[in-house]
């Protein structure tokens, strides 16, 4: 854990906005650009954080809704959307990459919205760097808890290391169609859903979802989670397929903790109840957000 923190901040100390041209990205100092969106002109920073597979789209309505009212900041991460593609992907490297984003736009502090897998680099991000945060909302969280000589851990384990296999050889076999179909079933439920998340899905580095399932049989944040002190939402789908067990450990060892389950939803709750999940995350920001002093960099 150590050496990954070293090669995160390592191979990301630094960052630019990169203003000629047409698309909004930032370059690391490796040369890497990092593609995002910017809406709203005041207000308070939140950050949007995709999920696996996903990009910056999939908060398109939840930035219409708090645009109003906030700065609202989503980028794509490395391997996903229009942005640059790694060499290697881990959580460290993705949770340096927020601070150093952070950076390049100006922003000193910022409420973090995660879904899926990016819940723990939020919380990874909390953790490391929690004069940088203002709150946490994370909608479906999940990855395995236990350490790898727990002869319970095997099961979390085995899944996160056949997972991403199993999909390589489903879009070799079935195409990229086919297996976007029966992995979109576990995310919603409405099948009018699916066609916005496929072609999302269709601009990702698989090496990246094979790269960080597998790091996910022990997630970054186990352990650590009552470093968190700022005010977590976490949302969930009542019909989500993933174990519940994840989430009670993330609640059970948060300080300050609420969940909150939206019925008739699976896991990717903003994309199949937008409204319910919109009004949740409104609230909690009008509810949790007042003056604090600037966070130095």
């Amino acid at each position: 854990m150590k050496h990954e923190r070293q090669q995160a901040q390592a191979r990301w100390g630094n960052a630019t906005r990169h203003k000629g041209s047409d698309l909004p990205y930032f370059k690391t100092n490796t040369g890497s650009q990092i593609y995002y969106e910017h809406h709203g002109r005041q207000g308070p920073a939140v950050l949007l954080l995709h999920g696996l597979a996903s990009s910056s789209r999939s908060w398109r309505k939840l930035s219409r809704a708090l645009q109003g009212d906030y700065q609202v900041y989503a980028l794509d991460f490395p391997g996903h959307g229009q942005s640059d593609r790694w060499e290697q992907y881990t959580f460290y490297g993705l949770s340096e990459l927020i601070k150093v984003f952070m950076r390049a736009c100006g922003i000193p502090k910022a409420t973090l919205v995660g879904v899926s897998l990016s819940c723990s680099v939020a919380l990874l991000f909390a953790i490391r760097y929690p004069h940088k945060v203002s709150g946490l909302i994370l909608a479906g969280p999940l990855g395995g808890y236990l350490p790898a000589g727990n002869p319970f851990s095997w099961p979390d384990r085995l899944v996160f290391k056949i997972l991403p296999i199993a999909l390589q050889l489903s879009v070799f076999l079935l195409g990229h169609h086919a297996t976007a179909y029966w992995l979109n079933t576990f995310g919603v439920k409405r099948k009018r859903t699916f066609k916005s998340l496929e072609s999302i899905q269709s601009q990702v580095d698989m090496k990246a979802v094979r790269q960080l399932l597998w790091q996910s049989a022990n997630s970054p944040y186990v352990g650590h989670l009552q470093a968190v002190r700022v005010n977590v939402l976490i949302i969930l789908g009542q019909q989500d397929p993933m174990p519940r067990r994840f989430v009670r450990y993330i609640q059970t060892h948060l300080p300050h903790v609420r969940l909150i389950e939206i019925p008739d939803s699976r896991h990717l709750i903003a994309m199949e109840k937008p409204t319910e999940f919109n009004r949740l995350v409104l609230d909690f920001l009008s509810q949790t957000l007042k003056k604090q002093p600037a966070a130095s960099f």
